[in-house]
């Protein structure tokens, strides 16, 4: 059985899996025909930041903050002397986790002092895999920017394993990557064994950033969580309609358009409701401006495990998205998935899945056209088939279907 070892952007343990979700996803589907491990990394900050919080707390006779700063200090020390290294192994969803913690001394100025450090605690965790998994026989990186990608770059030079490289992430289209990426960035492009993008527009954002072609790529989508593939019963409410939107509580998701075009679609009508499904650093001001606004009939529920979820859906009669950027939109293809048609922005990622039988497309942050699409799939809500959508969904984006394809891509590099 071929061995196949994921390198995640993001810390990824028991108490903090919402960052890597779409790596555990994957490792999931293709689990029983591969042998699946996952690596990750969490970088725990600087000793310098984090010896200056210590002194904060001890001023302030915060005796718990203090210890728990004191902890970290004396760890760090302990890691950037050479004298521990930390690395855990996890069993999360049945797929082995090792994640290494790493330290830097001081607060990082440059991305190349970023990329070194975070790659030393990566080598921690790379020895511990060989040590007690053997050797991987492809690695299958995964970047939410970059620090995956040149992990997988420096293996391939140093112990030859082939490398298959997957772009996530958002920083391209945002602006976010700094001109000093371009160099690293090709490298892990260059050496990739194989290079895959979740969507076509996140192909062309990194073109554009680097300037240059890509000629040799696959788009593959992300692929749904199981518990979304079950079996659906849907049925319409008697009473009422349910909007529901789920997603990190950040600018980037639109949430403040959402509340304002909802606002103005359905004044008055405390017959249609909006679920808002997420935590992030917005939430205060976004259920300032609800109440600011006067808006009774809009609901806020905290970050749900996706059994939840998935009930939240089910007891709703269509999704909502109105990001500012994506790279896919994995809650769109859960959406469907349990029957409902999804009104989403042209931001990057739906506009290449989301076809006028699955719901709507409109621009980002135009909350005119927003309004009035929120209102017509309301009152157009029986011309959408529950079955026909699930279905769609479950045989394009289920775990056989990316099972299928990436079997194509693993058992050729």
């Amino acid at each position: 059985m071929k061995h196949i070892l994921f390198i995640t952007s993001e810390k990824l343990n028991p108490t903090h899996q919402v960052t890597s979700i779409f790596e555990l996803a994957q490792a999931r589907a293709i689990r029983k025909q591969y042998k699946v491990n996952i690596l990750s990394v969490d970088y725990r900050g600087s000793f310098e930041a984090t010896g200056k919080s210590f002194i904060k707390s001890s001023l302030r006779l915060e005796l718990h903050v203090c210890l728990k700063y004191l902890k970290e200090c004396l760890k760090s020390a302990l890691y950037l002397s050479g004298i521990k290294k930390w690395v855990n192994t996890y069993i999360i969803d049945d797929i082995c986790v090792t994640e290494s913690q790493c330290y830097s001394f001081s607060i990082f100025n440059t991305l190349e002092d970023q990329i070194k450090n975070w790659c030393k605690g990566g080598w921690i965790a790379v020895n511990e895999i060989l040590a007690n998994k053997g050797k991987p026989d492809v690695v299958h990186a995964h970047g939410r920017f970059l620090f995956a990608g040149y992990l997988a770059y420096q293996i391939k030079m140093k112990i030859n394993i082939p490398y298959i490289y997957t772009e996530h992430s958002t920083y391209y289209r945002t602006g976010r990557a700094p001109k000093e990426a371009k160099a690293y960035l090709n490298e892990v492009l260059n050496e990739a064994n194989q290079i895959i993008f979740v969507s076509e527009a996140l192909k062309k954002d990194v073109e554009i950033f680097l300037d240059s072609p890509i000629h040799f790529s696959k788009i593959v989508p992300n692929v749904l969580h199981e518990i979304f593939e079950e079996e659906i019963y849907p049925s319409r409410r008697l009473e009422g309609f349910q909007f529901i939107s789920v997603g990190a509580l950040e600018y980037k998701k639109g949430f403040d358009v959402l509340i304002r075009a909802f606002q103005t679609a359905f004044e008055g009508d405390t017959s249609v409701r909006l679920l808002i499904v997420g935590d992030g650093t917005e939430e205060k001001s976004l259920k300032e401006l609800v109440m600011k606004l006067r808006v009774t009939n809009i609901e806020f529920a905290r970050q749900q495990p996706k059994e939840m979820i998935k009930q939240f859906l089910d007891d709703s009669d269509a999704f909502v998205l109105a990001s500012r950027v994506e790279t896919f939109g994995v809650v769109i293809i859960e959406a469907l998935a349990r029957g409902l048609p999804v009104l989403a922005t042209r931001c990057g990622g739906p506009e290449f899945f989301l076809s006028a039988d699955r719901g709507i497309l409109v621009e980002p942050e135009e909350v005119n056209e927003l309004v009035e699409s929120l209102r017509k799939i309301r009152h157009e809500i029986d011309r959408y088939n529950p079955i026909t959508l699930h279905t769609d969904a479950v045989n394009e984006f289920g775990h056989i279907a990316f099972l299928n394809r990436m079997k194509l891509i693993y058992d050729s590099t």
